[in-house]
């Protein structure tokens, strides 16, 4: 009986997850927000090139929509996730003056949590777009609910051989979320 109740809760979280990806931004303007990932001395990694990517495509479809890239430094790298989404971004014509950088964060509850007093400080749009992975958006959209955001998907396309990890890690990831908040 407790396997097949662990099954269906995780078939549960599994279409909670994927079905987060579905709500995507409309036509108006939103603060696009760049949640942070691995950064390799200075370089984004993979998985943060393809969140970096989906919001390049957002901002230049919006050329009045602000961006907040939000990441700290951690271990091996030698700037924060933010100074190298920033830095991203620019180099790809992103003007400077449309980017805020949170660089305090440490995880995606601070990612959101720091991010949306970036955008109350700066009187930014609280309508966001958040760019991170697919799997991963169902989380993300819960912190900004919980710091009065409204936040609508910019899913990232993870690669296809780290579908499976990443999944099962954050549909863990998500039953403790709604466990223990």
């Amino acid at each position: 009986v407790l396997y097949f109740a662990g099954i269906a809760c995780f078939g549960v979280l599994l279409c909670m997850l994927l079905g987060a990806g579905t709500n995507r931004p409309g036509e108006e303007d939103r603060t696009v927000v760049v949640l942070g990932c691995q950064v390799r001395g200075e370089t984004p990694s993979l998985m943060l090139e393809k969140r970096l990517q989906v919001a390049y495509a957002y901002l230049e479809a919006h050329p009045d929509a602000p961006c907040v890239v939000s990441g700290g430094q951690g271990p091996g790298e030698d700037i924060s996730e933010a100074e190298a989404m920033y830095r991203w971004l620019v180099e790809r014509g992103i003007e400077p003056e449309r980017i805020y950088l949170e660089s305090a964060s440490t995880s995606t509850a601070e990612n959101l949590r720091y991010s949306a007093a970036v955008i109350r400080e700066e009187g930014l749009p609280t309508d966001i777009a958040v760019a991170t992975d697919g799997f991963h958006q169902w989380r993300g959209g819960c912190y900004a609910a919980e710091n009065g955001l409204s936040a609508a998907a910019l899913p990232a396309k993870t690669p296809w051989y780290l579908l499976e990890c990443y999944y099962v890690r954050e549909v863990l990831a998500a039953a403790k979320t709604l466990v223990l908040g």
